[in-house]
């Protein structure tokens, strides 16, 4: 649990939450970077361009889980990303 606060707190200030899948992968609660905001998945073409995956979007205790490539996203929201970890550090949080 420490460790992974440690991690939280040293790697990125945009992540929120973070479960370790294993040593190389993890799936992260982030805020959607500024550069994101009024685009939706398929235009940023996160998978492609990131190496990742957008599992949820939402805010609080409403996440639309598996969004659809045309949902746009809203910096005031949150993504639930799966990816790894040097590729989720690649994102302009």
């Amino acid at each position: 649990g420490g460790c992974d606060l440690a991690h939280l707190l040293t790697q990125n200030p945009g992540v929120m939450e973070r479960f370790e899948v294993d040593p190389d992968h993890s799936i992260v609660e982030t805020r959607i970077p500024e550069e994101f905001h009024g685009k939706t998945l398929e235009e940023l073409n996160v998978r492609s361009r990131y190496n990742i995956s957008v599992l949820a979007i939402g805010k609080d205790d409403k996440f639309n889980i598996n969004p659809p490539p045309q949902e746009k996203l809203n910096k005031d929201l949150s993504m639930v990303v799966i990816g790894s970890n040097k590729a989720i550090q690649k994102l302009p949080l």
